[in-house]
């Protein structure tokens, strides 16, 4: 699953947060291995998310942890503040809202970009 969703930095900066997710069985894990899944998630987001901030910035959030199923979930998350992108992060944001709805992880993303952001410039 992959998310893109708009923020405002507490500093005011309009950005977006690319997210993608993957779990895998136990079956998948034992003939490829976690270093895989990780990998396979972090092309993932680069593979979607063309944009050179993306790119340059590089995941800067990979978290693993384990599924209710033996398995393990993957989430790579990467913060952009490219236009292009916050364009499309509104118009998605606004295809969802016509249809009353929200990604569930909207809300998570956005805490993490503050979180990161605070970590990185030394605010918070």
């Amino acid at each position: 699953m992959t998310l893109i969703a708009t923020v405002t930095l507490p500093d005011g900066t309009p950005a977006v947060v690319h997210q993608a997710e993957q779990t895998w069985d136990k079956r998948l894990l034992a003939q490829y291995g976690r270093d895989a899944l990780c990998r396979q998630v972090t092309e993932e987001l680069f593979a979607i998310f063309l944009c050179v901030a993306g790119q340059a910035s590089s995941v800067e959030t990979l978290t693993v942890t384990p599924d209710e199923k033996d398995g393990l979930r993957v989430e790579a998350r990467a913060l952009c503040a490219a236009a292009s992108c916050r364009t499309e992060a509104e118009q998605y944001e606004q295809q969802l809202a016509a249809r009353g709805q929200e990604h569930p992880e909207t809300a998570e993303a956005r805490a993490w970009a503050a979180r990161s952001h605070a970590a990185t410039t030394g605010q918070g």
